[in-house]
């Protein structure tokens, strides 16, 4: 079900902040937050799904307009990797984009 719905509201939507956020909405729920992702494996898995974002708009997005929704564990600086994990309030925007029940619509 979940998978559908995920399908439906993300996959076939072109909201880049949702697809940005989709994979660390999958460690956050499937794998207890058990660790961050950078924009780089951010990139490969959407790649791998079949909606690929490229690195520097996952870059842009997870620093810009996702901020609210994602962590970073550190400052970003040139060259250095900052890995990301969903927030409380990112987990459940996700959670309602993917019940279809968001009224934001980021894009």
């Amino acid at each position: 079900d979940e998978a559908e719905n995920i399908e439906r509201h993300i996959l076939d939507r072109s909201s880049q902040v949702d697809r940005t956020l989709l994979p660390l909405y999958i460690v956050h729920e499937h794998l207890g937050n058990a660790f961050g992702l950078s924009s780089g494996e951010v990139t490969k898995i959407t790649t791998d799904l079949g909606v690929p974002v490229s690195q520097p708009n996952a870059s842009r997005t997870l620093s810009g307009t996702a901020a609210k929704y994602v962590i970073g564990d550190r400052v970003r600086k040139k060259g250095q990797p900052v890995r990301y994990k969903l927030s409380r309030r990112g987990a459940q925007y996700l959670q309602a984009v993917i019940r279809g029940t968001s009224n934001e619509n980021a894009s």
